[in-house]
């Protein structure tokens, strides 16, 4: 199944330039990526509900091609690309009303048992051989992280307002802690970017924020003590 979804550039999803932000581009692909496991029965409440299970994003990058206007309308196309015994992978497109790129991202996904916390197999939660794949012409490669810290930038602690239905931080409100370690001008520069998701945190933890660079690649961690929480790659 591919599922498509037409969006308008509203002002909540926009950045200092009127453009679609960072945030709002993550919020786009997860919005639909949801949308398109709901279709398909496989969505978190149902999950949740039949499997006693959860599904958690490990890994999601996006490359960013032209960032919509506001009040443009975009085109949201998401399917499953990959399945393997215990990690689903979706892709999402967003085109703009003549068809063009405006940003394409890919989303590993697998499956927790709420009571254990360990990873189930996709077939144990609802994803048979009737749930179709696709190929992708998208070359989205996964970056690879080498977990070396320069000195600590900050630390920012979840809040209320951070956590979602599974009583964790949101993967939304990662962006933020990561994001708001550059000024708002650096922001328009970013061409890729990738969150990897290593821990779950909770409200009132504390975490502290890392950044190395290499070039035009920066690294940022979100830290809990001694565990990863976030790992992130941003490439300018």
């Amino acid at each position: 199944m591919i599922y498509t979804n037409g969006k308008t550039m509203s002002a909540s999803l926009l950045n200092s330039k009127s453009e679609l932000s960072i945030i709002g581009a993550f919020q786009l692909v997860q919005d639909n990526v949801t949308d398109l496991m709901g279709e398909l029965k496989i969505d978190g409440l149902s999950t949740k509900k039949n499997y006693n299970a959860m599904w958690v994003i490990s890994k999601n990058r996006v490359h960013f091609k032209k960032m919509p206007f506001w009040n443009d309308d975009v085109a949201v196309e998401s399917f499953i690309s990959n399945k393997s015994l215990a990690k689903l992978t979706i892709d999402t497109i967003v085109r703009d009303e003549n068809g063009e790129e405006c940003l394409c991202a890919r989303t590993e996904l697998c499956a927790l048992d709420i009571a254990t916390g360990k990873i189930k197999k996709i077939a144990q939660v609802g994803v048979g051989e009737n749930i179709e794949k696709h190929d992708s012409a998208e070359n989205i490669q996964f970056g690879h992280f080498d977990n070396t810290l320069s000195n600590k930038l900050e630390t920012c602690e979840v809040r209320s307002t951070n956590i979602d239905y599974l009583h964790h931080c949101n993967n939304i409100e990662y962006l933020r802690f990561i994001l708001n370690v550059y000024m708002e001008k650096s922001l328009h520069n970013i061409k890729e970017m990738e969150m990897v998701y290593a821990n779950q945190s909770f409200e009132g933890e504390k975490l502290d924020v890392y950044k190395s660079s290499n070039g035009n690649i920066d690294h940022v961690y979100l830290k809990r003590g001694n565990d990863f929480v976030i790992k992130s790659e941003i490439v300018r």
